[in-house]
């Protein structure tokens, strides 16, 4: 019996914890714990968040003014991340975004695509160089970018009023099709 509850023993333990990697969805406090781990600096807290039912926001201006949005499910898994820099001021007149605030704004969603996929940093600045533009002048044209990478849908987006990098995990949420002209 010793010797069954002694092979048996690390069978169950090693089930234990390969059922609990990084693959797996993440939680708000998950999320924002991976997110400091990435950050060198600006460190968020929970009471940072501003909470609107299912939906987080939360308002980084360490160099340009960002907006992060996290969306989750019934189950309090994050599905949704959301990247937000504007392109007018509060009177509505454009604003032309700089280099070094497009520069800002990339390695921002280079760091929370790595905390909600779990990705190499390596792995998402190729992501989100592939999708967005390099420059300022690149985030005031208008457009929409898409790819895919294992479970998670990831788009940029741009219009008038503003430039938006968002990621879906597909497994919580279904993405449309979209058809663009």
């Amino acid at each position: 019996m010793k010797k069954m509850l002694s092979l048996l023993l690390p069978l169950i333990l090693s089930l234990f914890l390969c059922g609990c990697h990084q693959g797996e969805s993440v939680n708000l406090l998950h999320f924002t714990d991976n997110l400091n781990r990435i950050r060198e600096k600006e460190k968020i807290s929970l009471s940072d968040y501003l909470v609107d039912g299912k939906a987080y926001r939360l308002m980084i201006n360490a160099e340009a003014p960002l907006l992060l949005t996290l969306e989750e499910d019934e189950g309090g898994k994050i599905k949704k991340i959301r990247l937000t820099i504007g392109k007018t001021d509060k009177k509505g007149n454009t604003v032309r975004v700089s280099d070094s605030d497009a520069a800002y704004f990339i390695r921002t969603a280079c760091e929370i695509l790595g905390a909600f996929t779990f990705y190499e940093k390596e792995e998402c600045e190729s992501l989100v160089k592939a999708l967005l533009p390099p420059t300022g002048d690149g985030f005031m044209k208008t457009g929409e970018a898409t790819t895919d990478k294992e479970n998670f849908h990831l788009v940029c987006y741009s219009n008038k009023l503003c430039l938006q990098f968002f990621a879906v995990n597909t497994y919580l949420e279904e993405t449309e099709s979209t058809t663009k002209p």
